[in-house]
């Protein structure tokens, strides 16, 4: 079966116990093993095995009525590239019978080499293109789920927000601001400690907004619990996500700080669909750039 460079799809209902996918994901690591499909909760019905492959995207899809949470794993065994852009390739085994080389076909590849050189430039700048289309469309398939997340939410918590990409975070610093209910319904959602966001922003000398009637007492903690925030903190390698809100000024600098510190693009799309570009070379003042496509 031809698999180099090709994505291997497996679709299964969620159980609760789904959190490797997500590690596997966020980490980039190459694994290899084997993927159990178990019918009637007793009975092995199908047995995927895999080796040297990257997980590269995850789907989920809410629950409706009695249908359970589906996942869609996307699995690379080949040459891939994730979202920061850094090539991964896998080491295949390369025989030791080296063919000769004529010496009369040096002359001949000396005379491609320029061709060769033109032509691998223009490839790169097409690849490059490619990947940031693709980081574009990843961001506004974040922000389709977040918007879908969103309606889980009970009218009591209309004012808060959702950021997704493999992951989900929620605007707020209380344990309490989600019910048991949202949490068993999006169960890759995560709860980030609003020190950690503080922690960050003191590391990038990013001044967050105060406001002493949402503060609690922690000069920021309000501004900290954005969801953005929390998403880039804990998933600090990811560069495309969806927010169902529009998003701050105190964000966006947090963002581009973000991005200029770790040398990164990072893609955001918020409503009604626009995605906002924040690239290293810009400084806090610099406006993103908005891809409207």
């Amino acid at each position: 079966m031809p698999v180099e460079g090709d994505l291997i799809t497996l679709a299964f209902e969620c159980k609760g116990e789904e959190q490797f996918f997500y590690d596997w994901l966020n980490e980039g690591a190459m694994h290899n093993g084997e993927i159990h499909f178990i019918y009637n909760e007793v009975e092995i019905a199908d047995i995927f095995r895999f080796w040297d492959c990257f997980c590269v995207k995850i789907e989920e899809y809410m629950s409706v009525g009695n249908s359970p949470m589906m996942m869609v794993l996307y699995l690379s065994p080949g040459i891939i590239k994730r979202n920061n852009l850094e090539v991964r390739e896998k080491v295949w085994k390369v025989s030791e019978n080296l063919t000769h080389i004529n010496t009369n076909t040096i002359e001949r590849d000396k005379s491609l080499m320029h061709n060769n050189t033109t032509n691998s430039v223009s490839n790169q700048r097409q690849e490059q293109e490619l990947e940031e289309q693709e980081l574009k469309t990843l961001s506004k398939e974040a922000w389709k789920r977040a918007e879908k997340i969103y309606l889980l939410l009970p009218p009591s918590n209309s004012g808060k927000t959702i950021c997704s990409d493999g992951i989900v975070t929620v605007s707020g610093y209380s344990k309490e601001r989600v019910s048991k209910k949202f949490r068993k319904q999006v169960p890759n959602f995560v709860d980030v400690p609003v020190l950690s966001v503080i922690e960050e922003a003191l590391r990038l000398n990013h001044k967050l907004y105060e406001n002493s009637s949402l503060d609690n007492g922690l000069p920021g903690s309000s501004s900290a619990s954005h969801a953005e925030k929390q998403m880039l903190v804990i998933q600090n390698t990811d560069i495309a996500i969806g927010v169902s809100r529009k998003m701050c000024d105190c964000c966006k600098k947090f963002v581009q700080k973000l991005a200029s510190q770790k040398n990164i693009t990072i893609y955001i799309t918020t409503p009604p669909g626009l995605t906002e570009i924040y690239t290293p070379s810009k400084n806090d003042e610099d406006e993103s750039v908005i891809d409207n496509d």
